[in-house]
């Protein structure tokens, strides 16, 4: 965007101060461990660029010396200067005063700011963006989140909650817990909350429900499958603090015990305790400890986990900026002996996500020669941090920053490399075959301290094999377990290369058996090739390409050479999002003079723009190097999406209440399986009696009526009914998705999405162009939105049924994403994406 700078807000102007943002910048200033990394004028661009995420008219761009702000494109432009000198530790304590002229500026630019949105926790946020990315202001609901997470504590019944099939399903029941108690039980669908249909309601809404003070009392109704069919049970439950039980544990039938650490919180090293107190009374004769998934929590109750299998060492060392010690944060950790440390073999499972305090226990274990590491490499966080409150008040107000203050060092030597992590001892790939093709590893598994799991889900077959059930990592780890003679470490290597030996051969043997069901030829190379293969590949898509289809991807190859190719496949690598990028085609062997095809079944995204792209194919084989081939261009074409208008209706008879709907098709396609439902808002004076209304088809131009039941739970005055209309239809899913007020005298309120659409081709030389977008609406266009590549460019109000605009947007090589919003006065909105490749002219 251009702007001509018409207005300027100097920085010497004497201003209020925020003592929110004060706080902050002073953390930063005197705590943050990168603080040489911090680019402040970067910061104060990522502020403003979060409060334009969070008000649909401002566009912001940044400049040198500050940022230039725009109500869309009828107000004048405004630069903000933040220009800053000295050292970041100094630098960043300016952040404040300019933030204060960032949310003065952004008032005075004649918009209306949404009523929910904090403007000045807007701001700090994305200051905060500018930090690394562990370090996040949490207010309101995260906030809440995260302090239940790390107290591990919180008021209620005691349950998770979940989605099923439209219904809100109890998911688990914590033990010792009122649910648990009171005799409620995993699976259990939850009907109603204190006499309320649950219909409608999202999780959340039933969560806070079901939540509420100490000692209050909450009655859920619900169906349960017994031995005589469906039952409806009502349990009455008193509500408590209840622990979050983040350890689950468990004797295998091979006599190995089994426990897993989903977080760590304030209660896990408790939770340890017992569980390996349960354990030895079963005599279990070595354990598995799970960390995979674990993404962290408690840094000192990972070291004290740890402390309960070692006697004695350094767990962990902090340092904080230029390796000082960091005020209130645990310098080092050693362990102590209590005399009933376990001896017995020990493998800790980790995968990519297992993080942070995930990372200081398996690191620690695997450092002091205590445990074996199995699985993947872990996901790579070695810093701290620490959480301040930079606002105080009520839930509502409350502002807390977690930042980063120091790294730690496991054993109090190795340091967590960012995005690294921790090599397991033992590493496991996965070979995935199912109905779309085969996923090899790329990790090959010919070396030592590597196995590949073979892995047959639904589908690879006509007939419905699978292995998806089996947990290979945990199998692997439990016959670690097993065949130790002892949990000394010498010991435990012995036996884990044992059962890697074993397991080598069975897995190998199981990739030919399954490549062999598909007549693929995966026998290994005895000999090294003697010459560098000549081979032709020729790729092809058999199917229509439009969003949506399943197509068949080809590979024709050619093997030109004088000598067979064994465990050849062709990859493809594509653009960035591509939907070919990392398809694997297998061809199995290829003897010399011969041709075969590799083939890769794919169903195309369904919300797909239509894009083309560059695919290069390149060949891999056992024993030589990679090669590549000629790339080929590959187009994809956009699925119109089914348009629909709905006149709604609320009609009271002697049957009760109900919302009449009746469903326009403005589609040139007959439309199947039209299901419509609803939802309800957070205070709604109903509740849903019916889950959905539904009509098997709907002609292509024709219309359909279907009603939903209602209750009303309490009369109302002339105020609308606040719903929300979700239609979804086979093969499109859910297509629409709109704010519904209906009118208590059963006046007709009609809905319907608005259109849009822009002229973009495929691809455009270089520069900048004006594309012309084009919005219509049955009532008012409230505003059209674009973003070129995750970044507002525009905002154009509306005035009436129809807006049509040219935007302008830049364009330069390689391929950019266009979204384009328009919002109606309904609340209703319709986006398109569009892609465009920037072609440089050969001429330049």
């Amino acid at each position: 965007m251009f702007f001509v700078f018409s207005h300027w807000i100097l920085t010497g102007l004497s201003l209020a101060s925020s003592p929110m943002y004060d706080a902050m910048v002073t953390q930063v200033s005197s705590r943050y461990l990168k603080i040489d990394d911090l680019d402040v004028e970067e910061a104060f661009a990522f502020a403003a660029e979060e409060a334009e995420g969070d008000i649909p008219w401002l566009i912001v761009e940044p400049e040198p010396g500050g940022v230039v702000l725009k109500n869309g494109h009828l107000g004048e432009p405004h630069h903000v200067g933040f220009d800053v000198s000295g050292t970041p530790e100094t630098a960043v304590l300016e952040l404040s005063d300019a933030l204060v002229r960032l949310e003065q500026e952004i008032g005075r630019l004649d918009g209306v700011i949404p009523e929910d949105l904090d403007l000045s926790v807007s701001l700090v946020k994305g200051a905060a963006r500018s930090l690394d990315r562990h370090s996040v202001v949490m207010a309101k609901d995260r906030l809440q989140r995260f302090d239940e997470r790390i107290r591990g504590r919180l008021t209620g019944i005691g349950a998770r909650i979940g989605r099923e099939d439209g219904q809100l399903m109890i998911r688990e029941v914590f033990k010792g817990a009122p649910s648990e108690m009171s005799g409620l039980q995993a699976d259990d669908a939850i009907i109603e909350i204190d006499g309320f249909s649950t219909i409608g309601m999202s999780v959340n809404q039933a969560v806070e429900r079901i939540r509420g003070a100490e000692g209050t009392v909450v009655v859920l109704t619900v169906q349960r499958m017994g031995s005589d069919g469906p039952e409806t049970v009502v349990i009455e439950m008193t509500r408590a603090v209840v622990v979050i039980p983040n350890v689950t544990w468990r004797k295998l039938d091979s006599g190995v015990g089994y426990m897993a650490i989903e977080n760590f919180s304030e209660q896990t090293s408790g939770l340890m305790t017992l569980a390996m107190e349960e354990l030895a009374l079963q005599s279990v004769s070595g354990m598995v400890l799970d960390l995979r998934g674990n993404t962290g929590g408690s840094m000192k109750q990972s070291c004290k986990a740890a402390d309960l299998f070692l006697e004695s060492g350094v767990v962990l060392t902090t340092e904080g900026r230029n390796g000082a010690e960091v005020r209130n944060l645990m310098r080092q950790y050693n362990a102590r002996t209590s005399g009933l440390e376990p001896d017995f073999p020990l493998v800790v499972l980790m995968d990519s996500y297992s993080a942070s305090a995930s990372e200081i226990l398996g690191g620690v274990l695997q450092d002091h020669q205590r445990a074996l590491l199995v699985g993947s490499q872990s996901h790579g966080k070695g810093t701290v941090q620490k959480v301040y409150t930079i606002r105080g008040g009520d839930d509502s107000e409350r502002v807390r920053f977690k930042l980063t203050v120091a790294e730690f060092l496991v054993a109090g030597e190795r340091r967590i490399e960012a995005g690294v992590g921790i090599e397991p001892d033992l590493a496991v790939n996965y070979a995935l075959f199912g109905r779309e093709g085969v996923r090899l590893p790329k990790t090959s598994s010919e070396g030592a301290g590597a196995l590949t799991y073979v892995e047959e889900l639904p589908g690879w077959l006509e007939q419905d094999e699978s292995s998806a059930d089996r947990d290979f990592v945990l199998d692997v780890g439990e016959q670690i377990v097993l065949q130790a003679q002892s949990g000394s470490h010498s010991h435990m290597l012995d036996s884990m290369a044992l059962v890697e030996r074993t397991l080598r051969k069975e897995e190998e043997s199981r990739l030919i058996q399954t490549f062999a069901k598909k007549g693929i030829d995966w026998s290994a190379a005895e000999t090294a090739m003697e010459s560098e293969p000549n081979i032709d590949v020729q790729v092809s898509v058999v199917g229509d390409l439009l969003a949506g289809n399943e197509v068949e991807v080809q590979a024709t190859v050619t093997n030109r050479g004088v000598h067979p190719l064994h465990r050849l496949q062709i990859s493809l690598v594509g653009e960035e999002r591509s939907p070919w990028d990392g398809l694997q085609l297998p061809i199995g062997r290829l003897d010399a003079g011969e041709t075969a095809k590799g083939t890769r079944r794919l169903t195309l995204d369904l919300k797909e723009a239509s894009r083309m792209d560059e695919v290069t194919p390149i060949a891999q084989m056992m024993f030589a190097s990679d090669v590549e081939l000629a790339a080929t261009q590959l187009e994809i074409q956009r699925r119109p999406a089914p348009h629909l208008a709905v006149d709604a209706q609320l009609v009271e008879n002697e049957g009760g209440l109900w919302v009449e709907l009746q469903v326009d098709n403005q589609s040139d396609e007959m439309l199947t399986d039209l299901t419509a439902s609803l939802a309800l808002s957070d205070d709604a004076p109903v509740a849903i009696r019916d889950r959905f209304g539904k009509l098997d088809q709907l002609l292509a131009k024709e219309s359909g009526k279907l009603v939903i039941g209602i209750d009303r739970l309490r009369e109302v005055d002339s105020t609308p009914i606040e719903l929300e209309l979700r239609i979804a239809v086979e093969f499109y899913g859910r297509i629409l998705q709109i704010p519904l007020e209906l009118e208590s005298s059963g006046q007709i309120v009609h809905l319907e999405q608005p259109r849009v659409s822009a002229n973009l081709p495929l691809a455009l030389p270089v520069g900048i162009h004006h594309i012309p977008i084009e919005a219509t609406d049955d009532g008012q266009i409230d505003s059209i939105r674009v973003w070129l590549d995750g970044e507002k460019i525009a905002w154009i109000p509306g005035n009436g049924p129809e807006l049509r605009t040219l935007v302008p947007i830049q364009v330069d090589a390689g391929s950019h994403q266009v979204h384009v919003q328009v919002f109606d006065d309904q609340g209703s909105r319709r986006t398109r994406l569009y892609r465009v490749k920037g072609q440089v002219s050969d001429l330049e």
